[in-house]
C-alpha cells in the first residue's frame, strides 16, 4: 500500500522543470544575487526545489 501511495504523490518531471524555470527567471535577475556565479545559483535552486518537493511529499 505504501508503494502505491508513494507513486501517486510523486511530482512529474515536467512540473519540476516548469517550477525551476519560473523560479530561475527571478533568481537570475535578482540584484542581491548578482555577485554569485550562475552555476552556483543554478545548483542551489535545484537543491532547494528538490528538498521542498521531498518535504511536501512527506506531508501528503
Amino acid at each position: 500500500m505504501d508503494q502505491i501511495f508513494s507513486e501517486q504523490v510523486q511530482v512529474p518531471d515536467a512540473v519540476v522543470s516548469v517550477a525551476f524555470d519560473k523560479a530561475w527567471s527571478f533568481v537570475e535577475k535578482d540584484p542581491l544575487l548578482a555577485h554569485n556565479l550562475k552555476a552556483v545559483l543554478h545548483s542551489r535552486l535545484r537543491t532547494y526545489l528538490e528538498c521542498s518537493i521531498r518535504t511536501a511529499n512527506g506531508m501528503l
